[in-house]
């Protein structure tokens, strides 16, 4: 086979590395062949990575800076020099560049080119904008994904120096975990967590309520669900807050025919079955937007907290009664939660922030072989310590 056949044959299987050293060994005899030059430096910038485009640049420089053969290619290595020094040298690069090759473009092309500067300088210029990693490989480290592909490019839109402030965490075991580890490092911090049947917003909300002495439907259910707990250390530490970590659990709950959120335990569970004028269901993201907006009334009401950091538990749901899957279930519950915290941090950024812990357990494992969940003792529902290390970690540096 010769050996331009063979470049072509690995070109046509989608095979460009080992098409590149082939092109190579070709392009070592014939030097000075424009056309084997830019059929390299177009697959190098197939392969996407900058160390590819960097030699991609290097062709396409000799091509340029050659008179040889460069006639009948110039628009073509023009617009993929473009492309090279726009998403590897920036938008100086570019525009340097199509000054100085725009008689090798028309009108219409110019125009383009234009609008696309435009574009890649508002992206470039906006501190919101991010790119996903083309390669798996690049999250095989969760410390390094963590930090890289969320905190350092999250941060820049989230980022306050609160580190020596008062925190408070509350809402879900995932909530205990977080405030177990900031206490390790040195940082005021007290929670609050009574067990999982009290992991929804409006449960949530319903014992602010209770604890702070206001009306409240079912108030035995909540006397009875705090007897243990000491109320007026809880209420003494949520007052002298000044940050709440603000865990949101599940989505699914019970509600009466009137929409009215109705609380269950494993003690009233079979009654509550047994009522045909209450009903489970996936609560809204209306709903849950809804009730932390009452979480923020009753805290700026009753206490210092004047930031609250949303968090959404990556703890999956352990049961569900909406459809045979509890995993799928789970994944509309998170999806509500999601959506509900990312909506208020967005209309109401100066209270609510969005810290994304349940991205580092539920997302960047998909793109690797690690798992969230499990690493200490098999459970699919205790999230990994080593794991919430590195993102209490990550809490701490957009605090700092």
């Amino acid at each position: 086979m010769e050996i331009i056949d063979l470049a072509n044959e690995l070109i046509a299987n989608k095979k460009y590395i080992e098409s590149t050293h082939v092109i190579e060994t070709i392009l070592i005899h014939n030097p000075s062949n424009n056309y084997i030059r830019l059929n390299l430096a177009q697959i190098y910038i197939k392969l996407k990575e900058n160390s590819y485009r960097m030699r991609a640049k290097f062709h396409l420089e000799y091509i340029i800076n050659s008179s040889i053969e460069f006639e009948d290619i110039k628009e073509v290595v023009s617009i993929l020099m473009f492309n090279v020094y726009l998403t590897h040298g920036g938008n100086d690069e570019a525009t340097v560049l199509l000054n100085k090759f725009s008689q090798f473009f028309t009108g219409e092309q110019i125009s383009f080119i234009n609008t696309n500067l435009k574009v890649s300088t508002n992206l470039l210029n906006n501190k919101n904008s991010s790119v996903l990693p083309n390669k798996a490989s690049l999250f095989d480290n969760f410390d390094y994904a963590f930090n890289n592909y969320i905190i350092n490019q999250f941060s820049k839109t989230t980022k306050r120096k609160l580190i020596n402030k008062k925190f408070f965490t509350y809402g879900s075991c995932f909530a205990g975990n977080v405030a177990r580890e900031m206490k390790t490092r040195g940082i005021c911090i007290n929670s609050f967590f009574v067990g999982e049947e009290v992991n929804t917003t409006f449960s949530n909300v319903n014992l602010l309520k209770y604890i702070f002495d206001q009306n409240l439907s079912n108030i035995d259910y909540y006397q009875k669900l705090l007897l243990s707990h000491d109320i007026n250390l809880i209420k003494s530490n949520l007052i002298s807050s000044e940050i709440l970590i603000f865990t949101l659990g599940v989505a699914p709950a019970f509600f009466d025919n009137n929409k009215k959120y109705y609380p269950h335990s494993p003690d009233n569970l079979k009654s509550i079955l047994r009522n045909n004028n209450v009903k489970y269901r996936f609560s809204t993201v209306d709903e849950n937007i809804e009730e932390l907006m009452k979480l923020k009334k009753l805290l700026i009401e009753f206490t210092n907290i004047r930031y609250v950091f949303l968090t959404v538990s990556p703890v999956p749901l352990n049961a569900s009664l909406l459809t045979s899957s509890t995993i799928v279930d789970d994944s509309e519950s998170k999806s509500i939660l999601r959506s509900s915290a990312g909506i208020v941090s967005r209309t109401d950024p100066d209270f609510f922030i969005y810290f994304p812990s349940f991205e580092a357990f539920r997302w960047l494992p998909c793109f690797n072989n690690y798992s969230g969940f499990g690493e200490d003792d098999d459970n699919t529902r205790h999230a990994n310590e080593s794991m919430v290390k590195i993102v209490v970690n990550g809490f701490l540096k957009m605090i700092d």
